[in-house]
Formats: structure tokens, C-alpha cells, sequence
């Protein structure tokens, strides 16, 4: 977990020294040309290549290219957004999670639940806008 915390920060900090020189469709241009061969060379030698269901290509492809948008937005957003906020903001998952999840999941949204989304987003909050100056 913390390595991977490591690495989303340096490809933050990466991609906004990069910003200044490549446009961010040239940052996802590289970052994928370097991603391929990572994938391929751990999928050669842990003999998992032939785990890829190509019968479902056209989910892959989907998938994908969600998958570039969004990191293709990410890349965008470290540009113009402080590093603070935007890590911030990424927490902010488990909080869509559960305002999303009795609507797309038919889960049963409970008080608890409610109380746990509201703390998290208030969290999230003051760790954007610790100084509230906005709010008011």
C-alpha cells in the first residue's frame, strides 16, 4: 500500500514537471508505451499472458479506453489542482462507493452508512480547504 502511495505520488510530481513541455495526451502517450512493455514482461515470465480472455475484447477495449480517459483527466487535473486537494480528492472513493451503491448495487443504505459518507466527505473537506476561507 505504501508503494503504491509512492508511485501515485511520483507519477503526480512526474506528469506536473512534464506539464510545462508535453501536452497530456503526450504524458498518457508515454506512460502507456512504458506500461505495455511492464505488462508484457511480467506476463512473460509469470507465463499469465495467456490468461486474456479475448472473447471479450470489445469489454477490454471499453474498459480501456475509460480507463485513458480517466487517467488522461488525473493528468489534467495534477496541472491546475494542488497536490494536496487532488490526493484529497482521491480518498473520496469509499465515499462515492456508498451514495452510489443502493442506487447501482440495490444495497440498503443504513444510518450508519449515511453517518460513515458524511464523516468521510467532511473529512475530505477539511483536508482541501483546511483554512474554511471558501466556505463562507
Amino acid at each position: 500500500m505504501i508503494g503504491a502511495m509512492v508511485s501515485f505520488t511520483l507519477m503526480a510530481i512526474a506528469g506536473r514537471s512534464l506539464a510545462g513541455h508535453l501536452d497530456t495526451f503526450e504524458i498518457m502517450m508515454y506512460r502507456s508505451f512504458i506500461g505495455i512493455f511492464i505488462v508484457l514482461f511480467f506476463g512473460y515470465f509469470l507465463k499469465t499472458l495467456g490468461e486474456i480472455d479475448l472473447d471479450k475484447i470489445r469489454l477490454h477495449f471499453v474498459r480501456n479506453l475509460m480507463h485513458f480517459t480517466g487517467q488522461n483527466l488525473w493528468f489534467y487535473a495534477v496541472i491546475f489542482v494542488p497536490l494536496s486537494q487532488m490526493f484529497a480528492f482521491e480518498f473520496s472513493t469509499p465515499v462515492w462507493v456508498a451514495v452510489m451503491a443502493p442506487f447501482l448495487l440495490s444495497e440498503k443504505l443504513t444510518f450508519s452508512r449515511i453517518l460513515a459518507a458524511s464523516t468521510g466527505f467532511l473529512g475530505i473537506l477539511i483536508v482541501a480547504r483546511p483554512d474554511f476561507n471558501q466556505l463562507g
